[in-house]
């Protein structure tokens, strides 16, 4: 499977109505404001055993909104 295929079936609406029951912020704004308002972009390939750190270090920069966890 593809990172694609995988993406897609992540953001699927039938899997974002499960995942609301769960009150988990972005999927309710998704379903709120709808997919167009959003964007998914990869920032950066690398292995996984530097992801969390580099995955911070993007949290730190950038600041996202939707990151309730920093």
């Amino acid at each position: 499977m593809s990172l694609g295929d995988e993406l897609t079936i992540y953001y699927s609406l039938n899997s974002l109505k499960i995942k609301v029951r769960g009150s988990i912020i972005i999927y309710r704004a998704l379903l709120k404001y709808g997919y167009s308002n959003f964007s998914l972009e990869i920032l950066e390939y690398c292995g996984s055993n530097v992801l969390k750190k580099r995955e911070q270090y993007y949290i730190n920069i950038l600041k996202p909104e939707y990151n309730i966890l920093k």
